[in-house]
């Protein structure tokens, strides 16, 4: 049942609007009309140089000046365009997101609400449809029910089968460089309508768990390697784990997709800063996956954007003219995000190479033996040959099953880099939440302890890892709930739709906030409580008060539909991996006040990520 105002309770308020619209418009063309007959009037007396008809020249522009920027703030048009659809007007051009910036101090503790605070209070206002005004010209409309939310992923997926464009941040941070902005729309991430069911048909098959399977020694050396960075600490001393997840996943996904062993877990990070110093020219010497592993860590700490990408949110009339400023006169960040994006690039085309030459190999061609020497810090690429073939060779060969079309080299580099940067922070993020969670909830972690110390395997393979750590999988389900590595899952109306009982017009975004969903009360009994439980079937050793209790689109973490996550069981896969390996030999408790507990800060940008990181002390078990 969608919750909000009835109707009844708008009537005057739709009278009012609709007044109120028609009179601006009059007033605005009997203004137009009037100043366009005393332009004409005092044209000949500019001319001449007259005192007099310059100054009413000057007063008739600067009222037309502000007339426009009066108009565009308010947006009555676009108002009057989702009147019917129950939200907050917003203030002249800033809609509701002053909101944001009115609310960095919440309560005694300090924590800084985010933009699903913010939605969570309208929610309590208009029910679980209701429009946001991203500014006055922006709308959007969020939607917090499950029963509208499987319409959207399902029965009206071809009229919300694309997400919003690609992020102002990036398209002003790649500028005019074609390439690299190709490079980011060609990405899962951003591909829209055909183009996008293309890609993904080619790529499903390399992403089957038989295919995966074969990716589990590289899983089992990272974690290994995670562990050993862990031997040199003492008993009760305080780690920021979420540093150390980061080079663990990147590991992962860099060596699957790549063939060359990715070596994250070295890249010195001290400070704590690992992203790209604008000042520095460039990054030769570095190894690859050094390389990759600041990009990555640079675009996720700027992906909130700088102050050019608001403007253009808030004002779209005025983004050629951001294009160009922040071509030429660009922020801090936009030349740290700028040079990220061409690193990734960069690495890509390079990675690309290799795949070819490694290919031209397999097929007899014994003069193409590009392979290249390694860079400092890295395995050649035939040291993960017994593994598996990685996945950008596989990628080569990749072709839409109705089309016959291959993948073009920049759509094979879009597709890796993409798989690497959201691989990467989304997992590493999860784990972090989960040891945050675990480490307060001593019942779940004896339970994992459990699980892990009857594993008779020290390298257990991919279906022992699917298949017999059902609590370890159902903590990183439950931690999903509470922190959704996402964040949101957001769509584009392509025509216009009906969306609950709204109708809503064509080229909107609609916005699912996952925090709110997946902690909706009549769904989740005890919603903010850490409850693993949930997630174990009935009969299996589940309390009966939370398993199975929720509507199938009220748990969507990996996305839904056919847009859902196309790596989600590999991303399950290392994260389940890598607790089994930390628990088996530590057990951690959250430092606080570095990590304040309850409420841990967060910030939002492409991901949901712990804005200072999860620190802990860490303990060795006395098995």
């Amino acid at each position: 049942m969608v919750k909000g105002r009835e109707d009844a309770a708008r009537p005057s308020a739709k009278n009012h609007s609709t007044f109120y619209i028609v009179f601006c418009v009059a007033l605005l063309l009997f203004g137009l009309v009037f100043c366009c007959a005393k332009a004409t009037k005092y044209a000949a007396m500019v001319m001449t140089s007259s005192s007099k008809g310059s100054l009413h020249w000057a007063l008739i522009g600067a009222a037309l000046g502000i007339g426009s920027v009066v108009w565009y703030g308010a947006a009555p048009i676009t108002y009057f365009k989702y009147r019917h659809i129950p939200g907050d007007r917003g203030i002249w051009l800033l809609g509701s997101l002053r909101e944001l910036a009115d609310s960095k101090i919440e309560n005694k503790e300090g924590y800084q609400r985010i933009l699903v605070d913010v939605y969570r209070d309208h929610m309590k206002k208009h029910g679980r449809i209701f429009k946001f005004m991203f500014g006055r010209r922006m709308p959007m409309i969020i939607v917090v029910d499950p029963e509208v939310v499987q319409e959207i992923g399902m029965r009206k997926f071809s009229k919300l089968q694309d997400r919003p464009k690609i992020g102002a941040s990036y398209a002003l941070a790649a500028g005019k460089d074609g390439h690299a902005r190709e490079r980011i729309e060609k990405g899962l991430l951003f591909l829209r309508g055909g183009l996008w069911r293309g890609v993904r048909n080619a790529l499903l098959p390399l992403f089957h768990s038989d295919v995966l399977s074969h990716f589990t020694p590289v899983m089992n050396s990272a974690s290994k390697t995670l562990l050993r960075k862990l031997e040199d600490v003492k008993d009760g001393e305080i780690v920021n784990i979420h540093n150390m997840f980061g080079g663990y996943t990147q590991e992962i996904i860099g060596t699957s997709v790549f063939g060359k062993h990715f070596d994250s877990q070295s890249v010195p990070e001290a400070s704590g800063d690992v992203s790209i110093n604008p000042e520095t020219s460039s990054m030769d010497g570095v190894p690859l996956s050094w390389k990759m592993y600041r990009a990555v860590a640079t675009i996720f700490a700027n992906s909130s954007g700088d102050i050019n990408a608001l403007l253009s949110l808030l004002c779209p009339v005025l983004l050629p003219v951001l294009q160009f400023l922040s071509q030429y006169f660009p922020t801090e960040d936009a030349i740290r995000t700028r040079k990220a994006i061409n690193v990734m690039s960069e690495v890509g085309e390079e990675m690309l190479d290799e795949a070819k030459n490694a290919q031209k190999l397999k097929k007899g061609n014994a003069d193409a033996n590009g392979q290249g020497e390694s860079g400092k810090g890295e395995k050649s690429m035939s040291t993960f040959e017994k593994y598996s073939e990685p996945l950008m060779q596989k990628m080569l060969s990749a072709k839409d099953k109705e089309t016959g079309r291959y993948l073009s080299d920049n759509e094979n580099i879009a597709q890796s880099t993409t798989f690497i940067a959201g691989g990467t922070e989304t997992t590493a993020s999860t784990l972090s939440y989960a040891i945050y969670l675990l480490s307060q909830n001593e019942e779940a972690e004896a339970e994992i302890m459990k699980e892990v110390d009857a594993c008779p395997e020290d390298e257990p393979s991919y279906e022992y890892i699917m298949e017999n750590f059902q609590y370890i999988q159902a903590a990183i389900y439950e931690t999903l709930r509470l922190y959704p590595s996402g964040g949101f899952i957001s769509r584009f109306t392509n025509c216009e739709v009906q969306i609950g009982p709204y109708k809503v017009p064509a080229d909107t975004p609609v916005i699912i906030p996952l925090v709110l969903l997946q902690t909706l009360p009549e769904h989740f009994p005890e919603p903010l409580q850490f409850k693993p439980e949930r997630f174990i079937p009935p009969g299996e050793g589940a309390d009966s008060k939370y398993a199975n209790t929720w509507h199938k689109y009220a748990y969507i973490p990996f996305g839904m539909g056919p847009r859902i996550c196309i790596g989600y069981r590999l991303a399950m896969a290392e994260a389940t991996l890598a607790l089994f390996r930390l628990y088996r030999n530590y057990s951690f408790r959250i430092a606080t006040p570095l990590t304040p507990i309850p409420n841990l800060p967060l910030k939002q940008g492409l991901t949901l990520q712990p804005k200072d990181g999860v620190c802990v002390r860490v303990y060795r078990r006395k098995i």
